[in-house]
Protein backbone atom coordinates (compact mmCIF):
# COMPACT_ATOMS: atom_id res chain seq x y z
CA UNK A 1 0.00 0.00 0.00
CA UNK A 2 2.87 2.44 0.03
CA UNK A 3 2.96 5.24 -2.64
CA UNK A 4 0.30 6.52 -4.51
CA UNK A 5 -2.96 5.47 -6.25
CA UNK A 6 -6.20 6.80 -7.51
CA UNK A 7 -5.44 10.29 -6.05
CA UNK A 8 -4.90 8.66 -2.43
CA UNK A 9 -1.86 9.08 -0.63
CA UNK A 10 -0.81 5.80 1.39
CA UNK A 11 2.01 6.03 4.15
CA UNK A 12 3.63 3.97 6.50
CA UNK A 13 4.93 6.23 9.05
CA UNK A 14 7.55 4.45 11.89
CA UNK A 15 6.41 1.33 9.85
CA UNK A 16 3.05 0.64 11.65
CA UNK A 17 0.60 -0.19 9.13
CA UNK A 18 -2.66 2.42 9.27
CA UNK A 19 -5.70 -0.20 10.35
CA UNK A 20 -7.68 -0.14 13.01
CA UNK A 21 -7.18 1.30 16.04
CA UNK A 22 -3.34 0.11 18.09
CA UNK A 23 -4.32 0.54 21.49
CA UNK A 24 -1.48 0.86 23.94
CA UNK A 25 -1.77 -0.32 27.47
CA UNK A 26 -4.99 -1.01 28.56
CA UNK A 27 -4.76 1.71 30.99
CA UNK A 28 -2.32 4.32 32.35
CA UNK A 29 1.62 2.62 32.38
CA UNK A 30 1.51 0.89 35.71
CA UNK A 31 5.89 0.85 35.61
CA UNK A 32 6.84 2.41 38.49
CA UNK A 33 8.28 5.57 38.57
CA UNK A 34 9.23 8.66 39.95
CA UNK A 35 5.45 10.23 41.49
CA UNK A 36 6.61 13.63 40.31
CA UNK A 37 7.12 12.41 36.60
CA UNK A 38 3.68 11.68 36.57
CA UNK A 39 2.73 15.63 36.46
CA UNK A 40 2.56 16.78 33.13
CA UNK A 41 3.35 13.93 31.60
CA UNK A 42 2.63 12.99 27.85
CA UNK A 43 0.56 9.31 27.71
CA UNK A 44 0.13 7.79 24.11
CA UNK A 45 -2.98 6.26 23.92
CA UNK A 46 -3.51 4.63 20.35
CA UNK A 47 -2.23 4.54 17.15
CA UNK A 48 -4.89 5.22 14.84
CA UNK A 49 -5.62 5.57 10.99
CA UNK A 50 -6.81 8.56 10.02
CA UNK A 51 -7.90 9.95 6.62
CA UNK A 52 -7.63 13.40 5.49
CA UNK A 53 -9.37 15.09 2.46
CA UNK A 54 -7.00 18.51 1.10
CA UNK A 55 -7.81 19.78 -2.29
CA UNK A 56 -7.03 17.58 -4.83
CA UNK A 57 -7.15 13.91 -2.69
CA UNK A 58 -6.91 12.28 0.40
CA UNK A 59 -4.54 11.13 2.92
CA UNK A 60 -4.95 8.13 4.79
CA UNK A 61 -2.41 7.63 7.05
CA UNK A 62 -1.30 6.53 10.79
CA UNK A 63 -1.31 8.67 13.82
CA UNK A 64 -0.13 8.47 17.32
CA UNK A 65 -3.06 9.50 19.93
CA UNK A 66 -1.70 11.25 22.93
CA UNK A 67 -3.18 12.67 26.09
CA UNK A 68 -1.07 15.83 26.99
CA UNK A 69 -1.59 17.10 30.19
CA UNK A 70 0.88 20.14 29.71
CA UNK A 71 0.43 23.14 29.49
CA UNK A 72 -3.01 21.87 29.96
CA UNK A 73 -5.02 18.35 29.05
CA UNK A 74 -5.49 18.15 25.58
CA UNK A 75 -6.33 15.19 23.30
CA UNK A 76 -3.51 15.64 20.75
CA UNK A 77 -2.96 13.20 16.93
CA UNK A 78 1.23 13.43 16.12
CA UNK A 79 0.86 13.04 12.18
CA UNK A 80 3.97 11.53 10.42
CA UNK A 81 4.81 12.53 6.65
CA UNK A 82 7.58 11.44 4.38
CA UNK A 83 9.46 14.67 3.40
CA UNK A 84 8.66 13.82 -0.61
CA UNK A 85 5.19 14.60 1.11
CA UNK A 86 6.21 18.11 2.37
CA UNK A 87 3.74 19.71 -0.39
CA UNK A 88 0.66 18.37 1.80
CA UNK A 89 2.12 19.33 4.93
CA UNK A 90 2.41 22.58 3.76
CA UNK A 91 -1.39 22.72 2.77
CA UNK A 92 -2.47 21.46 5.78
CA UNK A 93 -0.26 23.74 8.06
CA UNK A 94 -2.03 26.45 5.63
CA UNK A 95 -5.40 25.29 6.29
CA UNK A 96 -5.24 25.80 10.19
CA UNK A 97 -7.93 23.44 10.76
CA UNK A 98 -8.80 20.14 9.29
CA UNK A 99 -11.60 17.46 9.58
CA UNK A 100 -10.06 14.14 9.79
CA UNK A 101 -11.83 11.09 9.67
CA UNK A 102 -11.38 7.58 11.97
CA UNK A 103 -11.57 4.03 10.78
CA UNK A 104 -14.66 3.67 12.88
CA UNK A 105 -16.11 6.74 11.12
CA UNK A 106 -15.87 9.27 13.51
CA UNK A 107 -15.39 12.95 11.94
CA UNK A 108 -13.44 15.13 13.74
CA UNK A 109 -12.67 18.50 13.54
CA UNK A 110 -9.43 20.02 14.82
CA UNK A 111 -6.68 22.65 14.59
CA UNK A 112 -3.21 22.33 13.20
CA UNK A 113 -1.05 22.73 16.18
CA UNK A 114 2.09 25.35 16.12
CA UNK A 115 4.70 22.00 17.00
CA UNK A 116 5.89 20.65 14.03
CA UNK A 117 9.13 18.44 13.58
CA UNK A 118 11.71 17.07 11.15
CA UNK A 119 13.45 13.27 12.13
CA UNK A 120 14.26 9.99 10.05
CA UNK A 121 13.18 11.28 6.89
CA UNK A 122 9.61 12.13 8.16
CA UNK A 123 7.79 15.36 9.10
CA UNK A 124 5.53 15.43 11.87
CA UNK A 125 2.90 17.63 12.77
CA UNK A 126 0.00 17.54 15.39
CA UNK A 127 -3.56 17.65 15.49
CA UNK A 128 -5.45 18.91 18.05
CA UNK A 129 -9.08 18.05 18.25
CA UNK A 130 -11.38 21.32 18.83
CA UNK A 131 -13.51 19.38 20.91
CA UNK A 132 -13.32 16.79 23.66
CA UNK A 133 -14.41 13.94 24.45
CA UNK A 134 -13.80 12.23 20.99
CA UNK A 135 -16.10 9.23 20.73
CA UNK A 136 -14.42 6.60 18.60
CA UNK A 137 -15.70 3.16 19.22
CA UNK A 138 -19.76 3.12 18.89
CA UNK A 139 -20.76 -0.67 19.55
CA UNK A 140 -24.72 -2.33 19.53
CA UNK A 141 -23.98 -4.38 22.60
CA UNK A 142 -25.00 -2.50 25.68
CA UNK A 143 -22.25 -1.94 28.58
CA UNK A 144 -22.23 -3.38 31.89
CA UNK A 145 -19.14 -1.57 33.22
CA UNK A 146 -17.47 1.59 32.43
CA UNK A 147 -14.12 2.47 33.72
CA UNK A 148 -12.45 6.26 33.64
CA UNK A 149 -9.75 8.47 34.88
CA UNK A 150 -9.84 11.75 36.81
CA UNK A 151 -7.58 14.59 36.39
CA UNK A 152 -6.63 16.80 39.13
CA UNK A 153 -9.05 15.68 41.71
CA UNK A 154 -7.27 16.20 45.48
CA UNK A 155 -5.97 13.95 47.80
CA UNK A 156 -8.60 13.13 50.72
CA UNK A 157 -7.61 11.75 54.27
CA UNK A 158 -9.63 9.88 56.99
CA UNK A 159 -7.77 10.94 60.50
CA UNK A 160 -9.09 7.91 61.88
CA UNK A 161 -6.16 5.58 59.91
CA UNK A 162 -3.15 8.14 60.68
CA UNK A 163 -0.21 5.97 62.28
CA UNK A 164 2.38 7.80 63.89
CA UNK A 165 4.26 10.33 61.61
CA UNK A 166 3.00 8.55 58.34
CA UNK A 167 0.95 11.27 57.10
CA UNK A 168 0.45 8.73 53.65
CA UNK A 169 -1.05 6.27 56.07
CA UNK A 170 -4.28 8.21 56.29
CA UNK A 171 -4.84 9.48 52.48
CA UNK A 172 -8.50 7.85 51.17
CA UNK A 173 -7.31 5.15 48.90
CA UNK A 174 -10.55 4.50 47.84
CA UNK A 175 -14.05 6.22 47.64
CA UNK A 176 -17.37 4.45 46.69
CA UNK A 177 -19.67 6.99 45.59
CA UNK A 178 -23.94 5.88 44.95
CA UNK A 179 -26.51 7.69 43.65
CA UNK A 180 -29.83 6.37 41.51
CA UNK A 181 -28.90 3.69 40.24
CA UNK A 182 -25.25 3.52 39.88
CA UNK A 183 -22.33 2.52 42.10
CA UNK A 184 -18.50 4.41 41.42
CA UNK A 185 -15.85 3.24 42.85
CA UNK A 186 -12.62 5.41 42.94
CA UNK A 187 -9.20 4.63 43.14
CA UNK A 188 -6.25 7.02 44.17
CA UNK A 189 -3.00 6.46 42.60
CA UNK A 190 -0.56 4.68 44.66
CA UNK A 191 1.52 8.16 45.07
CA UNK A 192 -1.59 10.63 45.46
CA UNK A 193 0.16 12.52 48.41
CA UNK A 194 3.07 13.08 46.56
CA UNK A 195 1.34 14.17 43.31
CA UNK A 196 -1.10 16.51 45.32
CA UNK A 197 1.69 18.06 46.79
CA UNK A 198 3.92 18.44 44.01
CA UNK A 199 0.97 19.59 42.00
CA UNK A 200 0.10 22.64 44.54
CA UNK A 201 3.78 23.13 44.90
CA UNK A 202 4.31 23.21 40.50
CA UNK A 203 1.24 23.47 39.12
CA UNK A 204 -0.12 21.55 35.96
CA UNK A 205 -2.03 18.17 35.59
CA UNK A 206 -1.76 14.49 36.71
CA UNK A 207 -3.97 11.89 36.72
CA UNK A 208 -5.23 10.89 39.98
CA UNK A 209 -7.67 8.26 40.36
CA UNK A 210 -9.11 5.34 38.56
CA UNK A 211 -12.76 4.92 38.14
CA UNK A 212 -15.46 2.11 37.64
CA UNK A 213 -18.94 2.25 37.23
CA UNK A 214 -22.03 0.15 36.87
CA UNK A 215 -25.52 -0.10 37.90
CA UNK A 216 -26.12 -1.45 41.46
CA UNK A 217 -28.32 -3.97 40.06
CA UNK A 218 -25.45 -5.72 37.55
CA UNK A 219 -28.17 -4.81 34.41
CA UNK A 220 -26.51 -3.17 31.53
CA UNK A 221 -27.11 0.26 30.43
CA UNK A 222 -27.18 2.42 27.33
CA UNK A 223 -24.37 5.19 26.52
CA UNK A 224 -26.66 7.85 27.36
CA UNK A 225 -26.79 6.79 30.67
CA UNK A 226 -23.57 6.55 30.72
CA UNK A 227 -23.28 9.98 29.53
CA UNK A 228 -25.99 11.04 32.11
CA UNK A 229 -23.71 9.66 34.73
CA UNK A 230 -20.16 11.71 33.89
CA UNK A 231 -22.26 14.54 33.24
CA UNK A 232 -23.12 14.73 36.92
CA UNK A 233 -19.89 13.29 38.08
CA UNK A 234 -18.39 15.85 36.65
CA UNK A 235 -20.10 18.73 38.04
CA UNK A 236 -19.53 17.30 41.39
CA UNK A 237 -15.98 16.10 41.41
CA UNK A 238 -15.19 19.75 40.22
CA UNK A 239 -17.44 21.67 43.25
CA UNK A 240 -15.99 19.75 45.29
CA UNK A 241 -12.61 20.45 44.17
CA UNK A 242 -13.13 24.36 44.03
CA UNK A 243 -12.15 23.98 40.19
CA UNK A 244 -12.73 22.08 36.84
CA UNK A 245 -11.18 18.15 37.32
CA UNK A 246 -11.64 16.04 34.36
CA UNK A 247 -12.66 12.54 33.66
CA UNK A 248 -10.61 11.08 30.77
CA UNK A 249 -10.86 7.97 28.15
CA UNK A 250 -13.75 6.26 29.06
CA UNK A 251 -13.81 2.17 27.90
CA UNK A 252 -17.55 0.60 28.02
CA UNK A 253 -17.42 -3.39 28.43
CA UNK A 254 -20.15 -5.28 27.37
CA UNK A 255 -20.48 -9.07 30.09
CA UNK A 256 -17.69 -10.08 28.01
CA UNK A 257 -14.83 -8.07 28.45
CA UNK A 258 -14.94 -6.75 24.91
CA UNK A 259 -15.08 -2.85 24.18
CA UNK A 260 -18.52 -1.42 23.25
CA UNK A 261 -17.62 2.38 23.63
CA UNK A 262 -14.93 4.48 23.86
CA UNK A 263 -14.10 8.13 24.19
CA UNK A 264 -10.98 10.01 24.37
CA UNK A 265 -10.22 13.31 25.32
CA UNK A 266 -11.43 14.96 28.80
CA UNK A 267 -14.79 17.32 30.04
CA UNK A 268 -13.49 20.50 30.79
CA UNK A 269 -10.56 20.41 33.42
CA UNK A 270 -7.93 23.11 34.86
CA UNK A 271 -4.31 22.46 36.04
CA UNK A 272 -3.44 23.22 39.54
CA UNK A 273 -2.37 26.71 39.97
CA UNK A 274 -2.43 27.50 43.61
CA UNK A 275 -4.29 25.61 46.84
CA UNK A 276 -8.07 26.14 46.21
CA UNK A 277 -10.73 26.29 49.30
CA UNK A 278 -14.04 24.93 48.32
CA UNK A 279 -16.42 23.28 50.75
CA UNK A 280 -14.61 20.26 51.15
CA UNK A 281 -11.64 20.13 53.61
CA UNK A 282 -9.07 17.96 53.07
CA UNK A 283 -10.65 15.77 56.26
CA UNK A 284 -14.01 15.70 54.76
CA UNK A 285 -14.05 12.16 53.19
CA UNK A 286 -17.64 11.07 54.71
CA UNK A 287 -18.72 14.49 53.06
CA UNK A 288 -19.02 12.96 49.41
CA UNK A 289 -20.86 9.80 49.55
CA UNK A 290 -24.13 11.66 50.67
CA UNK A 291 -23.55 14.91 49.13
CA UNK A 292 -23.21 12.93 45.48
CA UNK A 293 -26.58 11.70 46.01
CA UNK A 294 -28.05 14.86 46.79
CA UNK A 295 -26.45 16.06 43.78
CA UNK A 296 -27.97 13.34 41.70
CA UNK A 297 -31.59 14.20 42.70
CA UNK A 298 -30.42 17.75 42.16
CA UNK A 299 -29.56 17.22 38.35
CA UNK A 300 -32.91 15.19 37.48
CA UNK A 301 -34.80 17.47 39.28
CA UNK A 302 -37.06 19.20 36.72
CA UNK A 303 -35.62 22.66 35.48
CA UNK A 304 -32.54 22.34 37.79
CA UNK A 305 -29.76 21.02 35.64
CA UNK A 306 -29.66 24.01 33.45
CA UNK A 307 -29.54 26.40 36.32
CA UNK A 308 -27.14 24.40 38.10
CA UNK A 309 -24.73 24.18 35.53
CA UNK A 310 -24.78 28.08 34.91
CA UNK A 311 -24.49 28.71 38.08
CA UNK A 312 -21.76 26.05 38.97
CA UNK A 313 -19.88 27.00 36.32
CA UNK A 314 -19.51 30.75 37.40
CA UNK A 315 -18.34 29.50 40.74
CA UNK A 316 -15.61 27.49 39.61
CA UNK A 317 -14.29 30.41 37.45
CA UNK A 318 -14.44 32.76 40.03
CA UNK A 319 -12.45 30.75 42.60
CA UNK A 320 -10.16 29.86 39.81
CA UNK A 321 -9.20 33.37 39.33
CA UNK A 322 -6.73 35.10 40.99
CA UNK A 323 -8.05 38.35 40.28
CA UNK A 324 -10.45 38.97 43.24
CA UNK A 325 -12.31 41.70 41.30
CA UNK A 326 -13.37 38.87 38.46
CA UNK A 327 -14.14 36.98 41.22
CA UNK A 328 -16.82 39.29 43.01
CA UNK A 329 -18.15 39.93 39.65
CA UNK A 330 -18.87 36.10 38.46
CA UNK A 331 -19.75 35.41 42.01
CA UNK A 332 -22.43 37.98 42.03
CA UNK A 333 -23.70 36.15 38.25
CA UNK A 334 -24.07 32.90 40.20
CA UNK A 335 -26.03 34.12 42.74
CA UNK A 336 -28.57 35.99 41.12
CA UNK A 337 -29.00 32.50 38.67
CA UNK A 338 -30.00 30.57 42.20
CA UNK A 339 -31.60 33.52 43.98
CA UNK A 340 -34.03 33.58 40.63
CA UNK A 341 -34.23 29.93 41.05
CA UNK A 342 -35.33 30.03 45.11
CA UNK A 343 -37.48 33.39 44.18
CA UNK A 344 -39.50 33.78 41.49
CA UNK A 345 -38.64 36.57 39.30
CA UNK A 346 -42.51 37.58 39.38
CA UNK A 347 -41.81 38.69 43.26
CA UNK A 348 -41.19 42.54 43.52
CA UNK A 349 -37.88 43.16 44.85
CA UNK A 350 -36.21 46.24 43.82
CA UNK A 351 -33.69 46.81 46.40
CA UNK A 352 -29.66 46.11 45.80
CA UNK A 353 -29.34 42.30 46.79
CA UNK A 354 -32.31 41.91 48.24
CA UNK A 355 -33.37 38.86 46.27
CA UNK A 356 -30.59 36.93 47.20
CA UNK A 357 -31.12 37.89 50.97
CA UNK A 358 -34.09 36.53 50.63
CA UNK A 359 -33.46 33.11 48.83
CA UNK A 360 -30.30 32.80 51.64
CA UNK A 361 -33.35 33.44 54.32
CA UNK A 362 -35.69 31.41 53.15
CA UNK A 363 -32.96 28.42 52.17
CA UNK A 364 -32.19 28.76 56.29
CA UNK A 365 -28.47 29.70 55.12
CA UNK A 366 -29.12 33.45 56.55
CA UNK A 367 -27.89 36.64 54.88
CA UNK A 368 -26.45 38.88 58.03
CA UNK A 369 -22.95 39.89 57.48
CA UNK A 370 -20.28 37.89 58.77
CA UNK A 371 -18.40 38.77 61.73
CA UNK A 372 -14.84 37.38 60.07
CA UNK A 373 -15.58 39.80 57.23
CA UNK A 374 -13.57 42.85 59.55
CA UNK A 375 -13.31 44.90 56.25
CA UNK A 376 -16.22 45.02 54.73
CA UNK A 377 -17.76 45.63 58.37
CA UNK A 378 -15.84 48.71 58.97
CA UNK A 379 -17.54 49.99 54.81
CA UNK A 380 -20.68 49.08 56.09
CA UNK A 381 -21.28 51.78 59.02
CA UNK A 382 -20.51 54.50 55.82
CA UNK A 383 -22.50 52.57 53.02
CA UNK A 384 -25.43 51.27 55.11
CA UNK A 385 -25.44 48.38 53.90
CA UNK A 386 -28.83 46.18 54.67
CA UNK A 387 -27.55 42.51 54.29
CA UNK A 388 -24.35 40.77 53.17
CA UNK A 389 -25.34 40.38 49.15
CA UNK A 390 -26.64 44.25 49.42
CA UNK A 391 -22.73 44.76 50.11
CA UNK A 392 -21.40 41.94 47.32
CA UNK A 393 -24.19 43.37 44.69
CA UNK A 394 -22.93 47.53 45.70
CA UNK A 395 -19.49 46.17 45.22
CA UNK A 396 -19.90 44.41 41.98
CA UNK A 397 -21.77 47.57 40.74
CA UNK A 398 -18.81 50.13 41.47
CA UNK A 399 -16.64 47.72 39.48
CA UNK A 400 -18.53 47.27 36.63
CA UNK A 401 -19.71 50.96 36.17
CA UNK A 402 -17.25 53.05 39.00
CA UNK A 403 -18.54 55.44 41.24
CA UNK A 404 -15.67 57.83 42.60
CA UNK A 405 -17.85 59.12 45.12
CA UNK A 406 -18.16 56.42 46.94
CA UNK A 407 -14.57 55.99 47.40
CA UNK A 408 -12.25 53.03 47.00
CA UNK A 409 -12.74 49.53 48.07
CA UNK A 410 -9.61 48.08 49.37
CA UNK A 411 -8.09 45.05 48.41
CA UNK A 412 -8.50 43.06 51.70
CA UNK A 413 -12.42 44.41 51.12
CA UNK A 414 -12.28 42.89 47.78
CA UNK A 415 -10.94 39.51 49.21
CA UNK A 416 -13.56 39.45 51.58
CA UNK A 417 -16.34 40.12 49.31
CA UNK A 418 -14.85 37.43 47.11
CA UNK A 419 -14.99 34.79 49.55
CA UNK A 420 -18.11 35.80 51.27
CA UNK A 421 -19.65 35.12 47.72
CA UNK A 422 -18.59 32.17 46.83
CA UNK A 423 -19.39 30.84 50.75
CA UNK A 424 -23.12 31.96 49.63
CA UNK A 425 -22.80 30.08 46.32
CA UNK A 426 -21.23 26.83 48.23
CA UNK A 427 -24.14 27.05 50.85
CA UNK A 428 -26.98 27.62 48.08
CA UNK A 429 -25.75 24.38 45.85
CA UNK A 430 -25.62 22.17 49.08
CA UNK A 431 -29.13 23.33 50.22
CA UNK A 432 -30.91 22.49 46.59
CA UNK A 433 -28.96 19.19 46.85
CA UNK A 434 -30.53 18.07 50.28
CA UNK A 435 -27.17 18.16 52.42
CA UNK A 436 -27.34 18.55 55.93
CA UNK A 437 -23.36 16.97 57.00
CA UNK A 438 -20.72 19.23 57.86
CA UNK A 439 -18.42 21.32 55.37
CA UNK A 440 -15.42 23.41 55.37
CA UNK A 441 -16.42 27.28 56.11
CA UNK A 442 -14.29 29.02 53.87
CA UNK A 443 -15.03 32.13 56.54
CA UNK A 444 -13.08 31.03 59.14
CA UNK A 445 -9.11 29.68 59.32
CA UNK A 446 -8.81 26.64 57.79
CA UNK A 447 -7.71 24.95 60.81
CA UNK A 448 -11.17 25.02 62.18
CA UNK A 449 -13.31 25.75 59.35
CA UNK A 450 -15.25 22.22 59.35
CA UNK A 451 -19.13 23.02 60.81
CA UNK A 452 -22.45 21.29 60.38
CA UNK A 453 -24.49 23.26 57.30
CA UNK A 454 -26.65 26.23 58.69
CA UNK A 455 -29.95 24.26 57.93
CA UNK A 456 -28.98 21.32 59.85
CA UNK A 457 -30.07 23.51 63.47
CA UNK A 458 -32.21 25.53 61.75
CA UNK A 459 -35.93 25.72 60.42
CA UNK A 460 -36.34 26.79 56.94
CA UNK A 461 -39.63 28.05 55.50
Amino acid sequence: MDGKRAGHVYMLPRGVAPSSLDLRASRWNKTKVDPTRKINAKHEIALASIQMALDDRVVETAATVSMELSPRPRLTLEVDFPTDEIASVIEIRRKGDVTFRLDGGTSVEASVGDRWSLCGGNVAIVLIPKTEPVTVLKGTASPIVARFSIINFPSMFDPADFQGNDVSSAVIQRADLTAGPWSIEMVADDSLLTIHDALIRRGGSAVTHECKAARTDGRPFSVGELDDLLEVLHSFLSFARGSYCGLHRVVAEDGGGNRVHEQWGTREVEPWRRRLRSWVDDSSRHALVPAFEGFWDLFHRPGARDVVTKALNRYLRSNESGEPEVSVVLTQAALEILANHVIPTSARIRNKGDRIACALEQMGIGSAMPQECVELNLIERRRVWSHGPHALVDIRNDLVHPDSRKGVISGAALAEARDLGLHYVELMLLQLAGYRGEYANRMKPAYKCVEPVPWATTRTT
